[in-house]
């Protein structure tokens, strides 16, 4: 399918491309910075048995052990150093500031494995894309009294009432997203006042993506479909009526393939 910016609108179609040797299209848009797959494969394709974006991450994995195999024994050691010395999970820690309790929406849960690590006092919701995983967790969530919706993010908005949620979590979902300003819109409208909303995402501003290219490990063709740098991340925030509420130094550092925000509805 062909897209326009997500960010600004603007049909970037005749500005050439950021790399000229694959078929996918990622262009840098003319008008306002977004980096974005141009011609992205629709929703079916993505959540279909042979392309699921589970699958798909675990064979890019896997691609890239086997073409650089010294560089990913030295991130596995240097991983296990960083858990080491720095053990505590990140997203727990952000839900349990900004999301102590109340219903809590997962969009793009998957399986449901990350409310194993929500509060007590947190009930889980979810939508998910692919069939099986959205069963699992559905029946992960009711055990809590929540429930999952297999469906598309938008779609799936549709599903909950107006002001229904205490705070929301987008874990390496919005990279994914064809339609990312409507989904963060329709969020907004999801959320009750001042409720927060958990974002992480891959930095296309990193240092490591200007040294690496197309070998930089952000770049998921193409089920990765938005490439956010902070200023068109809180852009696109600000666009559908959020305000950011952290986006600190160390939540986007230059050297980190992620970066991590919260934003809140007013």
């Amino acid at each position: 399918m062909h897209r326009a910016c997500p960010l600004c609108g603007e049909d970037n179609a005749d500005t050439p491309a950021l790399f000229a040797s694959i078929p996918w299209h990622i262009r840098r848009c003319s008008g306002c910075s977004m980096v974005y797959l141009e011609n992205a494969p629709t929703y079916e394709a993505l959540s279909g048995d042979d392309a699921a974006w589970q699958q798909s991450w675990r064979q890019e994995k896997q691609r890239r052990a086997q073409r650089e195999p010294v560089l990913a024994a030295a991130q596995r050691v240097t991983h296990g150093l960083r858990d080491a010395i720095r053990p505590r999970d990140k997203l727990t820690a952000l839900i349990r500031r900004y999301i102590p309790r109340g219903r809590l929406l997962d969009v793009g849960c998957g399986v449901g494995h990350r409310a194993q690590r929500f509060p007590a006092e947190v009930i889980p919701f979810g939508i998910e894309i692919e069939q099986a995983a959205a069963k699992r967790a559905d029946e992960l969530f009711a055990r809590r009294g929540g429930r999952c919706v297999f469906a598309p993010a938008l779609a799936g908005l549709h599903a909950f009432e107006e002001e229904s949620f205490d705070g929301m979590v987008m874990y390496a979902y919005l990279e994914h997203e064809v339609e990312p300003a409507a989904v963060l819109g329709k969020a907004r409208g999801r959320l009750r006042s001042g409720a927060a909303l958990i974002i992480k995402v891959p930095n296309h501003g990193c240092v490591n993506r200007m040294v690496r290219g197309l070998r930089w490990c952000g770049y998921r063709l193409p089920d990765h479909v938005n490439y956010f740098t902070p200023a068109t991340l809180t852009r696109m925030l600000r666009d559908a009526g959020l305000e950011v509420a952290r986006f600190g130094a160390f939540d986007h550092f230059p050297t980190s393939d992620n970066m991590w925000l919260v934003a809140r509805r007013p």
